[in-house]
């Protein structure tokens, strides 16, 4: 009921904002609003999979005041991360301490940023709510604040500055080595959807299907190489069903965008943040562990986007609904279908710390899988 009622606060506010345009309605409850997802996802009680995980490693962490440099060196999270969370040891024992730094620097950021660059901050935040708040805020704890400071960076990559760029893009790796990704961005930031783009699809699947056929069988066998080959294992269980809808939960939005900018023509940097986003979309397809966390730091930009695209008054409304309608269907049916709901429903919170069975369960089944993929 949370979820929900969070979802219908912002479409009411995004509909009254629409239509007045007052930006009061930027300042208090914009404000409000933000406070609440800090306070709803801050306070949780054993919500998400991976929020089980992190309690479990946080009973380890020493506080600041006990780390030495071999402590903090020997630590397997990346060491802004682990700073954080020994400061908020010092604080207090309690899980929530942290919960509640990771959720109020990750919001606020994010609800400045979207004031900043959408053109309806209450309607890019119902999308991206619905698609993936409770996934970042409770799963992606140390990503989110390097998805974070990527935010923070991105007007540097705006504007090309790119010693700043890649300066904070420091701040990001500090929080989770999967943002070594952004450093790739400069590369291709004269990327544009033409022929030219077919052919680096065309040439990055190929360089995927080869590194997935050709080099990773001759890796040196240790922890990295078993966590990649048990994942490329599982593609053997993945059917049509499945690539059917990671294209349409992933690509199909970006996909759409660029094919309509025919007709509605898009910023020259949305179009290459969209071509960027949709080139690791195909990555997905080879190695979704890796790819899928790498499309993380475009989404937030992804879903502005598609805010935008839909309130414009240039754009038909059947067009608006072919972008929209494929998304939220898709997740729709993924959270459904799947049980995938089951991490985040029924919500409880430190008030009613309640540990719900089947999430439980379903976190005891994910150990059983790993533990015996790994002596495979």
């Amino acid at each position: 009921m949370q979820y929900i009622l969070t979802i219908l606060v912002a479409l009411i506010l995004s509909s009254r904002y629409s239509k007045t345009g007052d930006l009061r309605l930027l300042k208090l409850p914009y404000s409000v609003l933000c406070l609440w997802n800090i306070l709803f996802f801050g306070l949780r009680y054993r919500v998400g999979l991976d929020t089980l995980n992190y309690m479990d490693n946080y009973w380890k962490i020493l506080p600041i005041d006990g780390l030495t440099i071999s402590d903090f060196m020997g630590l397997h999270h990346a060491p802004l991360y682990a700073l954080l969370e020994s400061i908020c040891k010092t604080i207090s024992p309690e899980f929530w301490v942290l919960q509640i730094a990771v959720a109020a620097i990750f919001n606020i950021i994010l609800f400045i940023f979207l004031k900043k660059h959408s053109v309806n901050p209450y309607l890019s935040f119902a999308i991206y709510f619905f698609v993936t708040a409770p996934h970042f805020n409770t799963n992606l704890m140390r990503e989110s604040l390097a998805i974070a400071m990527f935010l923070l960076n991105y007007d540097n990559y705006k504007e090309r500055r790119w010693k700043k760029y890649y300066s904070m893009s420091l701040l990001s790796i500090g929080f989770h080595y999967s943002a070594f990704i952004i450093l790739l961005f400069p590369l291709l930031r004269n990327i544009r959807f033409n022929k030219t783009f077919l052919w680096v699809v065309i040439a990055f699947s190929v360089f995927c299907a080869f590194f997935v056929g050709m080099l990773l069988p001759h890796l040196p066998s240790g922890i990295i190489y078993d966590e990649i080959n048990r994942k490329i294992r599982r593609m053997g269980f993945y059917n049509i069903n499945w690539f059917i809808m990671h294209f349409i939960r992933y690509a199909l939005a970006p996909l759409l965008l660029l094919l309509l900018s025919r007709r509605y023509k898009l910023n020259e940097l949305h179009e290459n943040i969209l071509c960027i986003y949709l080139l690791l979309c195909v990555g997905i397809f080879f190695y979704e562990m890796f790819f899928v966390r790498f499309t993380n730091y475009l989404t937030i930009l992804l879903f502005i986007y598609i805010a935008n695209y839909v309130k414009s008054r240039y754009v038909v409304f059947d067009y608006k609904m072919y972008v929209l309608i494929p998304l939220l269907a898709v997740n729709i049916w993924y959270y459904a279908s799947r049980g995938h709901y089951e991490n985040y429903y029924p919500y409880h919170s430190v008030f009613n710390p309640v540990e719900d069975d089947k999430r439980e369960l379903r976190r005891d089944r994910m150990i059983e899988e790993s533990n015996s993929n790994v002596q495979m």
